[in-house]
């Protein structure tokens, strides 16, 4: 299970989050409000709201890094999927 408390500050901290993201169940299009983000085999929420909480920050932490070589975090996430990169 991923910890979404953990502030990000750093570049490499950011990349290897979405890294995490990319390989997990909780990966999500991170423009979407995670309350909104279900299982897609049950149907329930993919995020407890303490975890919507915490991913809102995460993203929104996300966003203020400097990401000019992909242009955003999301282009990062797909050029993980492009790579197909996968930790396991």
């Amino acid at each position: 299970m991923m910890d979404f408390s953990k502030p990000i500050t750093t570049r490499p901290q950011a990349e290897a989050f979405l890294r995490e993201l990319v390989d997990s169940e909780y990966e999500f299009h991170l423009e979407d409000d995670p309350r909104d983000i279900v299982k897609g085999s049950t149907g329930e929420p993919l995020f407890t709201e303490e975890q919507a909480v915490q991913v809102e920050a995460r993203v929104g932490e996300l966003y203020q890094l400097d990401w000019s070589d992909c242009e955003c975090p999301i282009g990062f996430m797909m050029d993980i999927e492009n790579s197909g990169w996968r930790e396991s």
